[in-house]
């Protein structure tokens, strides 16, 4: 991402930043960790008066940039009273502290973790699609996990079509700590395109979501998934002098994404997803082929080619 201070942008190509003003040095210090390579890196700005007019990578052994040993894809980031650096990897399922001078480095495993809080002497971190907190101390101890009380703030447990995640997180001090709820969903608002139907899910006569999710639309991708059925068809019919038959497609899905964050199948991760089901019912119908005389017998779906049928 690019980081705007004062009249200059810097290219800090990261997730988390955080700034610091060290008394020993008297200069305003910005940190970033890089998502991509695990890395956290150190820019001491040059100021004049009130703009910030360059940056200079230094410290950590002169490189400006240290890799955070076993670190995978480094989130949010914030420093502590003692300059200690907590980070969130969130595909390597751990919450990193290392001390300002880079050379002591302790972890603790957190599932999903994308950012960190810290109020005086615990630490809050939230993790991701679990929509949980997790709290620890300020030696990586973990002392408990905070649940959101989502009846009470008549908000959906899971989020829209549940993808719904528990992203960064502030600490107020004297009030308390703000998350942002990504993809939140409050009670009795309906789906992102207006349709309820039968399958909308009520908890105490509220309505949440639409658990088979089927209110995303897919006309879209129906006719992209149409168009290349019948690119290939042709194909096939004029080189290979064949015929090939349609059995649906993979509706697009943003808990796909999801599902790739946290290394799971997204049949298993979301199993009432759009997508999860597209790929049931696929799966179902290719599990009706079998052998015929010539080869393969191709079961075609009772929807023609240019009727492009519906996953669902």
């Amino acid at each position: 991402m690019d980081v705007m201070t004062g009249a200059r942008d810097f290219d800090v190509a990261d997730r988390g930043i955080a700034l610091d003003h060290p008394r020993r040095i008297q200069k305003l210090v910005l940190y970033g960790t890089d998502r991509e390579d695990g890395t956290l890196s150190r820019w001491v700005m040059q100021e004049s008066g009130a703009d910030v007019t360059a940056a200079t990578l230094s410290g950590f052994d002169g490189s400006g940039v240290m890799k955070v040993p076993g670190a995978f894809d480094l989130r949010g980031l914030k420093i502590d009273a003692k300059g200690n650096f907590w980070m969130a990897d969130l595909r390597g399922n751990k919450v990193f502290r290392v001390s300002q001078d880079g050379k002591d480095v302790k972890s603790v495993s957190v599932s999903v973790p994308v950012d960190v809080a810290i109020d005086g002497e615990r630490v809050f971190v939230t993790r991701s699609t679990e929509r949980a907190i997790t709290v620890m101390d300020n030696e990586l101890n973990v002392i408990g996990s905070l649940s959101v009380p989502w009846e009470e703030l008549e908000l959906s447990p899971y989020g829209n079509n549940r993808n719904g995640a528990l992203g960064g997180i502030v600490v107020v001090p004297g009030k308390g700590f703000f998350v942002a709820n990504e993809a939140g969903q409050t009670a009795n608002q309906r789906s992102t395109y207006g349709r309820v139907d039968e399958h909308s899910d009520f908890v105490n006569g509220k309505m949440y979501r639409d658990i088979f999710g089927d209110d995303i639309p897919s006309d879209r991708t129906a006719e992209e998934a149409g168009l290349a059925f019948r690119q290939i068809e042709t194909a096939t019919r004029r080189f290979l002098k064949r015929s090939v038959s349609y059995y649906g497609h993979i509706a697009d899905d943003p808990a796909v994404r999801e599902s790739v964050l946290v290394q799971r199948a997204i049949v298993d991760y979301l199993p009432q997803s759009p997508a999860s089901r597209c790929y049931r019912i696929v799966a179902s119908r290719l599990a009706g082929l079998g052998p015929a005389q010539g080869g393969l017998r191709l079961a075609r779906s009772t929807a023609t080619a240019e009727g492009v049928p519906q996953c669902a």
